[in-house]
């Protein structure tokens, strides 16, 4: 019974997995396209874009890394994983908030650009 339930919950840590993949993808085509056909030179709104997808990825991948961690049977939970576990969701969250940071001043920035146009 342990086995199907660990088999199961290895399974959901691989669609999380693929789903953060699938997050960046689209946001670096929707970038892309933004590049391309839409921002006419204005690299702010598809740093912005591509940053929000990087966030939303980077949750998926905490979330994928804390059941990797509890898929090891208990009696091998040892101090390694844990703190393993630990340094990696700091380096993410540490990632997330500053990345989240740029991405609402570059809003902001965009949003006053776009003001002084429609004031001319």
């Amino acid at each position: 019974m342990k086995e199907l339930l660990y088999s199961g919950i290895d399974w959901i840590s691989e669609i999380i997995g693929l789903i953060a993949i699938t997050v960046i993808v689209v946001g670096v085509v929707k970038a892309t396209c933004i590049y391309c056909f839409k921002s006419r030179g204005q690299f702010i709104h598809v740093r912005a874009e591509l940053g929000l997808h990087l966030l939303l990825a980077l949750d998926f991948l905490i979330a994928k890394d804390i059941i990797e961690t509890f898929l090891v049977p208990s009696n091998s939970h040892n101090w390694i994983s844990l703190l393993s576990l630990g340094g990696v969701v700091l380096i993410r969250i540490v990632m997330t908030h500053f990345l989240e940071s740029e991405v609402h001043h570059l809003w902001e920035e965009e949003k006053n650009f776009f003001q002084r146009i429609r004031k001319k």
